[in-house]
Order: structure tokens, then C-alpha cells, then sequence
């Protein structure tokens, strides 16, 4: 259920020094960095979540997700977990009713309610993506430099 992502590109020198340093390390660097822009976004979206029971506001969670393709990275920030699965619901909005009785629904006409939808996600990535984006950066350059100290 993630609402949207911030793609850094330009970063020649990080990128440079990146394929220089062994593909575990390098990898781990920018997991690292990754994670901490993220939490970033968590603390944001847990602000602007809709509580009613507070169930979704704690399945909120950073996770790692699949990547797309071969020496890419991602992190995402959604509900995790049982009981945050209606997160998707309460973002996107929903409509109310049972699906029964083909095109119209039995008893009701056809006609059913709608609940809007609360984007709380996207809200917060346009909120605070360009400061997650730095905190990123930030982090996988001294992941780097820390690197590089090393013996």
C-alpha cells in the first residue's frame, strides 16, 4: 500500500564511489539510507493518519520491498500486518454494500453508499519527501565516508 515514491537521480559522485566499495557494503550502505529517509515518511504519515481505533496507525510500518530490477533498492512505508490490510480502503476510499445480485445490488437498486477517499499516504510524501530525500542522501554519505575509514 504505498501512495508514492521519491527517486533520486544526479548523484554521480555518490554513485561512483558506490560501485567502487565491495556490492555487499555498497548495498548495505544504501539500505541503511534508504531506511532512515523512510522513517522520515513514517513519522509523517503516522501524523496524518485518520484514527478511529488506532489499529492502522500501528500497523504502519517501514519495510523492504521486491525490487524492480537488478541493482535497485527499495523501501516502502505501509500498513503491515492483520490489521492494517483496510488501509488501502480508508486511503483509496471504498463503496458500501454487499457485491451480490450481478450489476444491481438486491434490495437496494442498484444504488449503494460511497465512503471518500482520505489520502493520507500521498499527503505525506508530498509533505515531507524532499526531506526524507535529504536525510537519504545525507546518511548514505557518511555510510560511505564511515566505509571508507574502515581498515
Amino acid at each position: 500500500m504505498s501512495a508514492g515514491s521519491v527517486e533520486v537521480k544526479g548523484l554521480r559522485e555518490i554513485e561512483r564511489k558506490l560501485l567502487s566499495m565491495e556490492r555487499k557494503v555498497a548495498r548495505k550502505v544504501v539500505r541503511r539510507g534508504l531506511r532512515k529517509g523512510a522513517k522520515v515518511v513514517l513519522t509523517a504519515v503516522k501524523r496524518n493518519v485518520p484514527v478511529r481505533s488506532g489499529r492502522l496507525k500501528r500497523s504502519l510500518k517501514v519495510r523492504s520491498m521486491k525490487r524492480q530490477r537488478k541493482g535497485s533498492h527499495a523501501i516502502g512505508v505501509g500498513a503491515a500486518g492483520g490489521d492494517g490490510f483496510y488501509g488501502a480502503f480508508v486511503a483509496l476510499g471504498h463503496k458500501i454494500g454487499k457485491r451480490r445480485g450481478g450489476r444491481k445490488t438486491r434490495g437496494q437498486g442498484g444504488r449503494r453508499g460511497k465512503v471518500r477517499a482520505r489520502p493520507f499516504l500521498r499527503l505525506s510524501v508530498l509533505q515531507v519527501g524532499d526531506a526524507a530525500k535529504r536525510t537519504a542522501i545525507e546518511e548514505i554519505r557518511s555510510g560511505i565516508e564511515a566505509e571508507a575509514r574502515k581498515p
